[in-house]
């Protein structure tokens, strides 16, 4: 817009706001310095409940990667069950409120810690600085927490001790951890407010709107198992497999085409992609929510009401579910009765001794990739 035409642009919008309503009561005042400390409260009470989600996370997957270690494959690391904070290297929108939770300190703090994890056999608690790990000097600032991560995965093996030095407030702990094996899967939350979860093959994502949703540590459980079950049975690498497969064949009608003299802009292609995209789509949830259940039944927890969630997601949100999950989701009915008859199998194999393992046809694709590190916070 040039500026001749700008002005009278103005002018106009101008006269339309004048005609705007005002509201009828005065404002109350506000002190600067009051609003300055309300918006502090406000960004520490963001963290603490972020704190609190990642923990809670954190408790859940540690015991559902652990139980389904024997699905994983090769993708298999140790876990000590231990939850870090490096402020310098979190959301900086929050970074002052980040620096006072780890009481204004640019060491590595421990923020959580799993109930029966060998963090927590060990002695170990929240509230401590890492000082050393394995008699390497954890280092502190920015870029810490990555560093330690991967000194982590150097320092760290299955049934091997570890020693960690640990201080607060002067107070000195030197304690001995041995890791257990568990899937080598990231676990983390979204900051997005839709009730969802996924997986990419290397991670685990629930959304801050699913952790609400859940509104027990079983239900939520049963959608962190649904989507560990996801990159266990390797169903990314298999939807990649079927889209690449139809894609290639859309080429060769392009191609055709193509000879015949009619251009179609890869739009064979395209449509061969889709159709590989949702190629045995219904199959890989079912079967994610079939092997969902194992791995909550070799964690210890307690599977019989889990089919309950499913009714309870599609009575809260029944226009998501039509328009999001039918054409890739088997229907809720189907879901709920799936889930039910699983249930009843996994407790009469519990009720004879026999081994809780899914019932496979043939071995699951192969996992690959390693999931990524370079989060602030990463369970371990």
């Amino acid at each position: 817009m040039s500026g001749k035409a700008r002005f009278p642009a103005v002018i106009v919008m101008a006269v339309m706001l004048a005609g705007c309503v005002a509201p009828a009561t005065q404002r109350a005042p506000i002190d600067p310095e009051l609003a300055a400390r309300e918006a502090e409260k406000q960004q520490d009470l963001a963290v603490a409940e972020w704190i609190g989600q990642q923990n809670r996370l954190a408790r859940i997957s540690h015991r559902l990667m652990t139980g389904a270690v024997n699905l994983c494959g090769e993708r298999v690391r140790p876990m000590i069950g231990v939850y870090f904070l490096g402020a310098p290297d979190s959301d900086p929108a929050l970074q002052k409120a980040f620096n006072r939770y780890n009481s204004h300190s640019d060491e590595i703090h421990i923020v959580g810690v799993v109930e029966g994890s060998p963090a927590a056999a060990a002695g170990v608690e929240p509230g401590y600085a890492l000082v050393k790990l394995g008699g390497w000097s954890v280092p502190t600032g920015k870029g810490a927490i990555k560093e330690t991560f991967e000194k982590l995965g150097e320092v760290l093996r299955v049934g091997e001790p570890v020693e960690l030095v640990l201080h607060k407030l002067g107070d000195r702990k030197v304690v001995t951890i041995v890791p257990v094996a568990g899937c080598d899967y990231g676990v983390l939350v979204a900051d997005q407010v839709a009730v969802n979860a996924y997986a990419d093959g290397d991670r685990v994502v629930i959304t801050k709107g699913m952790m609400r949703f859940a509104q027990s540590d079983t239900e939520l459980a049963n959608v962190v198992a649904h989507e560990i079950a996801h990159n266990v049975m390797g169903h990314i690498e298999a939807k990649r497999t079927n889209v690449l497969a139809g894609a290639g064949v859309g080429l060769i009608f392009d191609i055709l085409a193509a000879a015949a003299g009619v251009n179609t802009q890869g739009e064979f292609s395209k449509i061969g992609a889709q159709a590989g995209r949702g190629a045995y789509s219904q199959e890989f949830e079912a079967e994610a929510d079939y092997v969902a259940l194992y791995i909550m039944a070799n964690a210890g927890m307690d599977v019989s009401d889990t089919p309950n969630f499913w009714r309870r997601m599609a009575v809260a949100h029944p226009a998501s579910i039509q328009t999001n999950h039918a054409a890739s989701h088997p229907s809720t009915p189907e879901r709920f009765l799936g889930l039910e008859n699983t249930v009843a199998e996994i407790a009469r194999k519990r009720a004879s001794g026999a081994p809780l393992t899914p019932e496979m046809k043939v071995e699951p694709a192969a996992r690959s990739a390693k999931p990524s590190r370079d989060t602030p916070g990463y369970p371990e």
